[in-house]
């Protein structure tokens, strides 16, 4: 059995927060074009600083991006994160 350290439990945390913040950012985006979200409109949603975001992305296009190519629009109870996770396959080696 596998004993948690502090950095396991640290780099835990540190992914946890990226979600908040993804999963946030694919609420504002899936209401309003990318040229009009803000970060703090994000934050906002997220329930963070809007500067606690840059330690976590280095730009509103790298969030974008990553909201964009993990998850579906929102449509059930789970979190698209959760249903991304159960339906992604590994892939196979060329």
């Amino acid at each position: 059995m596998k004993k948690n350290t502090f950095a396991d439990l640290k780099a835990n945390e540190k992914k946890a927060r990226q979600d908040v913040i993804i999963d946030a950012a694919e609420r504002v985006f899936a209401v309003k074009p990318f040229s009009k979200v803000s970060i703090r409109d994000i934050a906002r949603e997220a329930g963070i600083s809007h500067a606690s975001i840059y330690r976590y992305f280095p730009d509103q296009q790298s969030l974008f991006v990553e909201a964009f190519l993990c998850f579906s629009p929102i449509s059930s109870g789970t979190t698209s994160r959760e249903r991304w996770k159960k339906s992604a396959k590994p892939m196979s080696p060329i």
